[in-house]
């Protein structure tokens, strides 16, 4: 009896997820199925982005994009300006505190307070840390 129930379970789940695949549309199916992992997904997001979606990068994990951390302060640094000019909709207070200050122009945000514990912390651990190429993670 037990076998027969777990047999019709797992029938009822294979009908239930072919149901579930015929109903969505052919190009979201491959988004379930990839061997990109978490980071490598974070890095390829980054490099392929607008600055929309780059922004992101700062409510993601540091640890996911330390690997590309002097893309990401390039990127800022050489846009900082023409986001303070132009105020995208994105560029708010709240996105701002995300930024940690090594990622801002220190000549251009002389009036925001500094964090300088946190830029000192990640300061001493990036100093502990063996160099890794671009796309290597520890």
């Amino acid at each position: 009896m037990v076998i027969g129930t777990i047999g019709g379970l797992v029938v009822v789940w294979l009908v239930s997820g072919s149901f579930f695949f015929s109903l969505m549309p052919s190009k979201m199916r491959k988004q379930f199925f990839s061997f990109e992992t978490g980071w490598q997904y974070t890095l390829r997001y980054f490099r392929e982005g607008d600055d929309t979606k780059k922004r992101e990068i700062f409510e993601i994990n540091h640890r996911q994009w330390r690997s590309i951390r002097h893309e990401v302060s390039a990127w800022t640094k050489a846009n900082w300006v023409r986001w303070k000019t132009e105020q995208p909709e994105w560029f708010s207070a709240d996105w701002i505190a995300l930024v940690d200050d090594e990622f801002i122009p220190v000549q251009l945000d002389a009036a925001r307070p500094r964090r300088t514990s946190l830029s000192a912390s990640v300061a001493s651990l990036s100093a502990t840390k063996p160099k890794l190429e671009d796309d290597e993670y520890y």
